[in-house]
């Protein structure tokens, strides 16, 4: 049986995407309009980086674009198989852990030959020593980073500081009770002890933990409190 913190999982999508409709709109612009070939986003974990990558690669798929998510150790060959099944094709490829990547000065090689249109998306923690070290490889490499490193995305720990986060966490708790196959506790009982830039996956825990809480008080069912601050420490308990 699938553990349910799997559902946290931004993969799977379990919740909507929701938030950083600015930095979406920002790379959205950039696929389209921009001449520099690659950007990079950083954030702690669970900031969501990979959440809006996913939710680019929807919305430029939806635009007739070719997008891919590639794999660790596939980055040498990735351009050549899909320039070889869609020759003229505009390409989006994220790479997600990009600090980890030891090919990826390969990659970059070959996106700055191709003669197409091809984005290609950095996702990591930070700008630290192994973007320092592509900055200063091959020359086509070092304009490359060059390039992005005008266009750095960085994102802060809150998904959307306008936005209420007990609303966000109440939010979410209907998806992750229809995904355990539950009922889903009413939101009003649901009450949200919040701090300051609290991250997606910090929220999306709460909601789940939430639920779990839920399903296991009997009827009629007291107040769920969660405290979004220690949802993760709940969750592994």
């Amino acid at each position: 049986r699938r553990s349910s913190d799997l559902l946290l999982d931004p993969a799977l999508g379990v919740v909507p995407f929701i938030g950083r409709e600015n930095e979406l709109g920002e790379l959205r612009a950039w696929c389209l309009e921009s001449k520099g070939r690659l950007r990079l986003v950083s954030g702690g974990g669970g900031t969501g980086k990979t959440r809006l990558a996913l939710k680019l690669s929807e919305v430029m798929s939806a635009l007739g674009w070719r997008t891919v998510l590639v794999s660790e150790g596939m980055e040498l060959g990735v351009l050549a198989r899909e320039r070889a099944v869609a020759v003229d094709a505009r390409l989006l490829l994220v790479v997600d852990y990009a600090e980890t990547r030891m090919d990826l000065n390969g990659l970059l090689e070959a996106v700055a030959r191709d003669s197409g249109w091809v984005r290609v998306l950095l996702l990591a923690r930070q700008a630290g020593e192994w973007w320092e070290r592509l900055a200063a490889g091959t020359g086509v490499v070092r304009d490359l980073v060059a390039e992005a490193n005008r266009q750095h995305l960085p994102l802060a720990d809150a998904v959307a500081p306008e936005l209420d986060t007990a609303a966000l966490v109440q939010a979410a708790v209907p998806f992750f009770a229809r995904s355990l196959g539950v009922p889903p506790p009413d939101p009003e009982g649901i009450l949200v002890v919040s701090h300051a830039g609290e991250r997606v996956l910090d929220l999306h825990a709460a909601a789940l933990v939430a639920v779990l809480t839920a399903r296991e008080t009997a009827e009629p069912r007291p107040p769920v409190r969660v405290d979004v601050g220690m949802v993760l420490e709940d969750l592994l308990g």
